[in-house]
């Protein structure tokens, strides 16, 4: 018999798929959007969120990171952890310590109200990631402050990028005029 356990993104079609061909472990799934029994979800904004089974709280995670794809990291960390021991609610509680890898949407200073941000997002997908994460974060009402821009500057340094083959796939292009 496995001991083993495989953590799924529970949003992830294509894992799924697979997951339908056959599996000897056990499968944890992580992040549907709605209650499903034995499943680890998140509620909250993706820098601030309980980690519920089904409709049970068992932990939260506060901490620096933004974005969608890491709420659903860190919820695939928590079910990895519980497989060996560790609660949810310790793990969750930890991950408060966790500090990001440099140029992961590192604020790297701010002057005068204006906050730069150095990200390594280098394919569309990941730029419309940090980007949705980083306005999530700035919509949030905030004491005096009116409305947030985003300025982004893009530097392509992939051979594919600079070719300009996912040149149609960048985030703004996407977006109407």
């Amino acid at each position: 018999a496995s001991t083993g356990r495989l953590v799924v993104n529970a949003r992830d079609e294509a894992l799924q798929r697979v997951l339908q061909r056959r599996v000897w472990s056990e499968v944890q799934r992580v992040g549907a959007r709605r209650e499903e029994p034995g499943m680890l979800r998140a509620r909250g904004e993706p820098h601030a969120f309980d980690v519920l089974r089904g409709a049970l709280r068992i932990g939260r995670v506060e901490w620096s990171l933004l974005g969608e794809h890491n709420q659903l990291n860190a919820l695939a960390a928590i079910a990895a952890a519980e497989h060996v021991g560790v609660s949810p609610e310790q793990a969750a509680r930890t991950l408060a310590g966790f500090t990001n890898v440099r140029r992961r949407l590192e604020l790297r200073g701010e002057l005068g109200g204006v906050r730069v941000y150095d990200d390594f997002a280098h394919h569309p997908t990941a730029m419309r990631v940090t980007l949705d994460g980083l306005r999530r974060k700035l919509d949030q009402p905030t004491a005096g402050q009116d409305e947030s821009r985003i300025l982004a500057v893009f530097e392509p340094r992939s051979n594919t990028m600079k070719l300009g083959t996912m040149k149609a796939q960048l985030p703004w292009a996407l977006e109407p005029a």
